[in-house]
C-alpha cells in the first residue's frame, strides 16, 4: 500500500504523488517495465482529510479508496491503471484481496460482464460506505490493455473506473473526468454512467455526480 489513512487519523496534503513505476528512469530509453504493487490510498479517517493535488497511479486493485470514512474532501486528483493489466489482471497480481483492508474483490465481474478481461482492473476511485465525502476535480485514466492502446479507440482499455457502494450522505462528485472505461461509474454494482454518453474531447466528463 502507498499510503494508509487509519480511522483515528486526520490528515493535510498537497502535490503529493504516489507513484509505482511504469518507466525504467535509470536507461537512457526511459523503458516500459513492470513493477507491482497492491494498493493506493486507502482513506478510512473520520475526523478528517485534506487532499490538494493528489495522484496515486499504477496499483492492482485501486488507486484510491475511501472506506468507512467520513469528512473527506479531496481537490484534483488524478490516476492511472497499470499499463499491463489485464495480463494479469487486479486479482492475478500478487496481492489477494484482503478482508481487514475491505479490498475490491471483482466479484461483479463473473457476472455482469459476461467474463470480460477487462474488468478486473484497477479501481481509480472506490468509496465504500462512506459519507461526507467531496471530490473536486479527478482525471481518472486507463490508457493501455496489456500495453495495447487500440483500447482507446473504442474508449474500453476498462471496464469500470469509479465505484460508489453503500454509501451515505453528502457524497459529491465535481468534475469526473475519465479516460478508456466504458463505464465511468458504477453504483452498487450497477453500471450508471456510460462514458459514450460524455464526451469532452480528450476524456470523458461528467460535471456533478450526487449519490448514495
Amino acid at each position: 500500500m502507498l499510503m494508509h489513512v487509519t480511522k483515528s487519523a486526520s490528515v493535510y496534503m498537497e502535490n503529493v504523488w504516489g507513484w509505482v513505476s511504469d518507466h525504467e528512469l535509470d536507461l537512457s530509453d526511459h523503458a516500459q517495465i513492470d513493477i507491482y504493487n497492491g494498493r493506493g490510498l486507502l482513506i478510512e479517517a473520520t475526523n478528517g482529510v485534506w487532499a490538494y493535488g493528489t495522484a496515486f497511479e499504477h496499483s492492482q486493485l485501486y488507486n484510491y479508496q475511501i472506506s468507512n470514512a467520513k469528512n473527506v474532501y479531496m481537490g484534483a486528483i488524478q490516476s492511472e491503471t497499470p499499463y499491463m493489466q489485464s495480463n494479469p489482471d487486479a486479482l492475478h497480481g500478487g496481492f489477494a484481496p484482503v478482508t481487514a483492508f475491505n479490498d475490491p474483490t471483482f466479484s461483479d465481474c463473473t457476472t455482469s460482464s459476461a467474463g470480460s478481461n477487462t474488468c478486473a482492473k484497477s479501481w481509480g476511485l472506490r468509496l465504500v460506505n462512506s459519507q461526507e465525502v467531496v471530490v473536486m476535480g479527478a482525471g481518472l485514466y486507463s490508457f493501455f490493455d496489456n500495453y495495447d492502446q487500440k483500447c482507446l479507440e473504442t474508449e474500453s482499455c476498462q471496464d469500470n473506473m469509479v465505484s460508489v457502494e453503500n454509501c451515505s450522505s453528502g457524497v459529491l462528485l465535481w468534475g469526473l473526468n475519465t479516460k478508456g472505461a466504458t463505464n465511468m461509474l458504477s453504483a452498487n454494482g450497477k453500471a450508471l454512467v456510460p462514458s459514450k454518453d460524455n464526451p469532452n474531447n480528450f476524456c470523458q466528463t461528467v460535471a456533478v455526480f450526487e449519490g448514495a
